[in-house]
């Protein structure tokens, strides 16, 4: 009777930490979605970036 009481807690155990890491694994998605859309608005300045040196040294030979 006593191993069963122990298995029971174990399991009990097993669950509340099973819910902990779904948490964690959860909350590290969602950081990690967050980063892709960072990512994604810093790609999109970088191409606007170089379109606008481009369009820049386009007009500095015109100049020069």
């Amino acid at each position: 009777l006593e191993n069963v009481k122990n298995i029971i807690q174990q399991c009990d155990e097993n669950e509340a930490a099973s819910k902990r890491v779904d948490a964690l694994l959860s909350n590290y998605e969602a950081k990690m979605k967050e980063l892709e859309d960072l990512l994604k608005q810093a790609d999109s300045m970088v191409k606007k970036a170089n379109n606008q040196n481009n369009i820049n040294a386009e007009g500095l030979k015109d100049i020069l």
